[in-house]
C-alpha cells in the first residue's frame, strides 16, 4: 500500500499501478463472492439470472423481461451459461440445451457464481477507464487517486458481488464519458459512432443512462457552433447526426426484443415505475434530489470524500472548465432524472460513484496543494502530504471494506435460521414466513412464503390454519414500524405476534454477520 502511495505521488509507471489496482480489486471482490450460496441467492438476482437461463436453454434471444433492462448483464450470462453447460454436462455448443433448465434447478448456485463473476469483471474493467477520464480531465495524479478511492466503497462492492447491472452501469458510464471526451477533443466520425454506440449500450444496461445523450448532444453543438462559418459546418452536422443515430442502433443491438416484444417491455417498465414501495416512497421530487445529495451519497463514499468532491465540483464551475462541466452536467441530469421517480433508493446513486471518486480525488489534490503552501518552510514533508491525506481519507472505507467482506464470507442470519429450523423443527412442520427470512426450498417442511405475514391475515388465522412456526424479519417489520399510521394492521400483527406466540429463536446481524434480524415464533 505504501509503495502504491509513494509511486502515486510521483506518477511512476502509472499503467502498472492501474494493473495493480485491478488485481487488488479482483481480490477484494472475489473475497466476498459467496454470500449465502449455495443456500440462496440475493433478493434481486433471479430477475437477471432467470432470463439468462431461459435464453441459454431455449435458444430464443427474448429475455421476456425488460425492467431495467439489464441486457448487458443478461446476454453475457446467457452465453456463459450455454458454454458452461456444454463443457460440464456434455451439452450442445451449436444448439439450444433444454435440459439446462433442470440442471439449473438442481445446481442453481453454479450459475449464480458465474453471474456474479460477470458483475465483478465489469467492476474491474471500470478502473482503467476511470484512470483515463481522470487523467484527461485533471491529471495523472488525480486519475490514480480516484482509482484508489474507488477500490474501497463497500456498498458498491456489495452490489458488484451480486448478479445485478450496477457494475455494468458504472462501466458503460465511464466508457461513454471517455468516448464523449474524445469527441470533444477531436470530432471524428469514428469517435462519434463509437460514442453513440456506447451510449446505446449504456441505455441497454439501465434506461436512466439516457442522461448521457444530452451530454453528447452538448458536445456536438459545441463543435457545430465552432464550425458554423467554415466549410466543415455541414460535415459536423452529419457526424453529429450519425452519432445520435448510433445511440438508437446501440440500444437496438443490446436490447433487440425491446422493439420485437414491446408490449412485454412496456408492461415491465410500468411495473418498475410504480409509485408506491414501503420504505422508499413518500418524498417530493425536490426531497428526492436532496436525499441523494445529503443521504445516499454519504452512505456510499463517506462525508469527507463527498465534501472534497463538492469542493472540486465548485472549483470546476468557477473555472468554467468545459470538459469538467460536462461531467457535472451529467451528474445534474442524472440526479434530476432519478428524482422524478416517486421512489428513492440509495443504490440508484451507485451508478455515478466513479465520477464522485474523480472529483473527491481532485479535491484531495487541491487540499494537498494548499497545505504545502502553508508548510512552505518544511520542504522535507511536502512529498508525504498527498500520500498522508489519501491514507487518512481512505482509512475508514478500507476498514469498512474488510468488515464487509468478512461479513459476506460468514453465514448470514438467513442461513442460520434455515439451519436452526432443520435441526429443531419436526419434519413436515407447517411454516409461514415473509421476505428476508430463511430459505426453506427442498426441505420436508410445508412452507408458505408471503411478502409480509400480516399482509392478508391476523395471528389468529395462522392458529386456525394449524401453522407450527411463523418467521419474521426486520427487513419487513421495520418498514411498517417506521410509518405506523400508514400500515396500522401490519403493526398490530407484529405486536400481537409478540404477545401471543412463543419466541423460540432470534438471529441478529453484527459487524461480521450479514442479514436482518430474524425471529422464529412457535404456535402452540
Amino acid at each position: 500500500m505504501i509503495i502504491f502511495m509513494n509511486r502515486l505521488a510521483h506518477n511512476k509507471r502509472p499503467y502498472l499501478l492501474v494493473l495493480g489496482a485491478m488485481f487488488l480489486y479482483a481480490i477484494i471482490l472475489l473475497w466476498g463472492i459467496q454470500q449465502n450460496l449455495p443456500f440462496l441467492p440475493e433478493i434481486d438476482e433471479p430477475f437477471f439470472v432467470t432470463p439468462a437461463i431461459r435464453i441459454a436453454s431455449s435458444g430464443s434471444l427474448n429475455p421476456e423481461w425488460f425492467g431495467q433492462p439489464g441486457s448487458t448483464t443478461i446476454y453475457p450470462m446467457a452465453l456463459i451459461f450455454h458454454l458452461w453447460y456444454a463443457l460440464s454436462q456434455g451439452g450442445s455448443f451449436l444448439h439450444s440445451n433444454p435440459a439446462l433448465t433442470a440442471h439449473f434447478v438442481r445446481n442453481f448456485s453454479e450459475y449464480y457464481y458465474w453471474g456474479r463473476l460477470v458483475s465483478i469483471i465489469y467492476a474491474i474493467i471500470t478502473i482503467p477507464l476511470l484512470y483515463q477520464v481522470g487523467k484527461r480531465l485533471f491529471s495523472h495524479t488525480t486519475g490514480l487517486i480516484s482509482i484508489w478511492l474507488f477500490l474501497f466503497y463497500p456498498l458498491f462492492i456489495f452490489h458488484a458481488q451480486m448478479t445485478r447491472p450496477d457494475s455494468a452501469t458504472a462501466f458503460f458510464i465511464m466508457l461513454a464519458l471517455w468516448l464523449i471526451l474524445r469527441v470533444y477533443d477531436q470530432s471524428r466520425l469514428t469517435l462519434h459512432l463509437l460514442a453513440g454506440l456506447a451510449i446505446g449500450f449504456s441505455i441497454g444496461t439501465k434506461y436512466v443512462l439516457l442522461a448521457l445523450a444530452p451530454v453528447y448532444l452538448l458536445v456536438c453543438l459545441i463543435h457545430i457552433w465552432q464550425k458554423r462559418q467554415t466549410a466543415h459546418f455541414k460535415a459536423e452536422i452529419s457526424k453529429s447526426m450519425a452519432g445520435l443515430l448510433m445511440i438508437v442502433v446501440g440500444f437496438a443491438i443490446s436490447t433487440p426484443y425491446f422493439f420485437l416484444d414491446f408490449n412485454t417491455a412496456l408492461e415491465n417498465i410500468l411495473l418498475e415505475a410504480r409509485s408506491e414501495h414501503l420504505g422508499a416512497d413518500g418524498l417530493s421530487k425536490g426531497q428526492n434530489f436532496w436525499f441523494y445529495l445529503t443521504d445516499a451519497l454519504p452512505k456510499i463514499i463517506t462525508w469527507p470524500e463527498l465534501i472534497l468532491a463538492y469542493v472540486a465540483i465548485a472549483i470546476s464551475i468557477l473555472r468554467r472548465n468545459v470538459p469538467q462541466l460536462l461531467l457535472i452536467s451529467l451528474l445534474f441530469i442524472y440526479f434530476v432524472g432519478i428524482s422524478l421517480s416517486p421512489l428513492h433508493w440509495v443504490r440508484w446513486a451507485l451508478q455515478v460513484i466513479p465520477i464522485f471518486a474523480l472529483f473527491a480525488a481532485e479535491g484531495l489534490r487541491h487540499t494537498a496543494l494548499m497545505i504545502k503552501k502553508y508548510l512552505e518552510k518544511f520542504t522535507f514533508i511536502h512529498r508525504y502530504v498527498l500520500v498522508g491525506l489519501v491514507l487518512l481519507v481512505s482509512a475508514s472505507p478500507i476498514y469498512e471494506t474488510v468488515l464487509h467482506n468478512i461479513k459476506q464470507s460468514n453465514l448470514s442470519t438467513r442461513v442460520l435460521a434455515r439451519e436452526w429450523l432443520l435441526e429443531n423443527a419436526a419434519p413436515n412442520s407447517k411454516i409461514a414466513q415473509e421476505w428476508y427470512t430463511a430459505f426453506l426450498k427442498d426441505t420436508s417442511f410445508e412452507v408458505v412464503d408471503s411478502w409480509a405475514l400480516g399482509q392478508d391475515r391476523v395471528v389468529l388465522d395462522y392458529y386456525d390454519e394449524d401453522f407450527d412456526y411463523l418467521v419474521v424479519s426486520s427487513g419487513m417489520y421495520f418498514r411498517f414500524y417506521a410509518d405506523p399510521e400508514r400500515s396500522p394492521s401490519q403493526v398490530q400483527f407484529y405486536d400481537s405476534l409478540a404477545d401471543e406466540a412463543a419466541l423460540v429463536q432470534e438471529f441478529t446481524p453484527s459487524a461480521t454477520r450479514g442479514g436482518s434480524v430474524i425471529k422464529i415464533y412457535q404456535l402452540p
